[in-house]
């Protein structure tokens, strides 16, 4: 069973000791601490009540009606259904458009698993390397102007 709760410190600790390979490597390719999430607001995701991973929104700085959505996951991702991961996260990004008209991200090229994801969540990849060393693609989401 998958549940959400507010991400505490330890939460952070386990991330960081049990960070997924993939998502490690789109840190360091980002010139980014895996302990970067201290102070961050963030959401955990639990399987069974393991941490599956830490995930969140964030308002852009130069544009507080566009949010820039993370998540980087724990070894457990591998055991939850992708069914059952797939429907929470559809959940989760669904609330972030009723709270932004834009959603905007980098996404590690090479993650092949994290573009598919971001795709089928609805999300426009750019495929245009940008990011440090052109190692990363913008994925987007804006409400349409009706």
């Amino acid at each position: 069973m998958l549940t959400i709760d507010a991400a505490t410190d330890a939460d952070r600790a386990d991330l960081a000791a049990r960070m997924t390979a993939a998502d490690r490597a789109e840190l360091v390719a980002a010139g980014v601490d895996p302990q970067c999430l201290d102070g961050v607001q963030a959401q955990a995701l639990r399987w069974h009540g393991r941490l599956v991973c830490l995930f969140g929104v964030e308002p852009m700085p130069s544009n507080p009606a566009a949010g820039v959505p993370w998540m980087l996951c724990t070894d457990t991702l591998a055991e939850v259904p992708r069914r059952a991961m797939a429907g929470v996260s559809a959940q989760v990004v669904a609330i972030w458009r009723g709270e932004f008209s834009r959603l905007i991200n980098l996404v590690h090229r090479k993650h092949s698993s994290a573009v598919r994801f971001v795709r089928w969540l609805g999300f426009r990849v750019d495929e245009s390397p940008v990011g440090p060393g052109a190692e990363f693609f913008t994925f987007s989401w804006e409400r349409p102007n009706v």
